[in-house]
């Protein structure tokens, strides 16, 4: 199983080859064969009626190019995954109600003043989920803030905050899960060997990011992982000589660093503006 990162500077033709790529390969062994994750839905959505009005597919009934997030929502619905999510506003209203009855209880003295203050709730969601994408659990999160030397005690504070509101999400019959949560579920159903819909996936092809969560590399990880997977390949946009302008891919190489962290170490194909190809580990 091979797995590459496809670097060029913007206009060197990565798309181009990746989507070369995946139309081989459901040519070859059907739109069940191969997987495309791209940005957006509007660019899911421009992929499928590109390849086929340029005659690259004679019709995509079921094609596997998904976001991230509808990735992760297959994966939950195709393996019947016994869980609820929640929306954007019920996160809210659930996340005000724990706040209110940590306040009643006494247990938000250093943030009780602001508990009140448009945007606090907001806010703490946003918190709250940023650490859900970066894979910290309310356990792990609380124990970093009993060693951390400064605001300790609002730190505390928003730790029981995002335990007791897990907590919230965990206690009905089927369990709730939010936006970030579904890829938890979705990783841990991968990591207990459940790969519907993609039991017959060869290839997983990324383009167009230049960031990931650390759960979206959880689970590109898990499904890459899987025996009848031949290759994973991801783009990005990053100049092979970026030493003339370091400012302008600091966040891309931060990017791939993380990459490796998570999927270990890949091979790195570069390519430029003339389209040449040089390859290093």
């Amino acid at each position: 199983m091979s797995r590459e990162i496809l670097c060029g500077p913007a206009g060197s033709g990565k798309t181009r080859r990746v989507l070369r790529e995946y139309v081989s390969t459901i040519a070859e062994h059907g739109e069940d064969a191969a997987l495309l994750v791209l940005p957006s839905r509007l660019a899911c959505e421009r992929v499928r009626r590109g390849l086929v009005a340029d005659g690259e597919v004679r019709g995509l009934l079921d094609p596997r190019i998904l976001t991230f997030p509808d990735l992760a929502q297959l994966l939950l619905d195709a393996n019947h995954a016994n869980v609820t999510r929640i929306s954007d506003l019920q996160q809210r209203l659930l996340m005000r109600q724990v706040t209110e009855e940590l306040c009643a209880e006494g247990e938000l003295q250093a943030l009780a003043p602001m508990c009140e203050f448009a945007g606090f709730i907001e806010s703490v969601s946003g918190l709250i989920n940023e650490l859900k994408r970066i894979a910290i659990d309310s356990e792990a999160f609380a124990k970093r803030i009993q060693g951390a030397a400064v605001d300790g005690e609002r730190g505390r504070e928003i730790a029981e905050i995002y335990r007791r509101y897990q907590q919230r999400l965990q206690a009905p019959d089927p369990p709730l899960y939010d936006d970030a949560g579904a890829f938890w579920w979705a990783r841990d159903l991968l990591r207990d060997g459940e790969r519907r819909p993609f039991e017959h996936l060869r290839v997983i092809v990324v383009d167009g990011f230049d960031d990931f969560t650390t759960t979206q590399l959880q689970v590109l990880d898990e499904l890459a992982g899987f025996e009848g997977i031949e290759r994973l390949l991801i783009t990005l946009c990053l100049d092979e000589d970026d030493g003339r302008r370091p400012e302008l891919f600091r966040r891309t190489r931060r990017t791939l660093g993380r990459i490796r962290e998570i999927l270990g170490e890949l091979q790195c194909t570069h390519i430029g503006a003339s389209d040449e190809c040089t390859t290093d580990r």
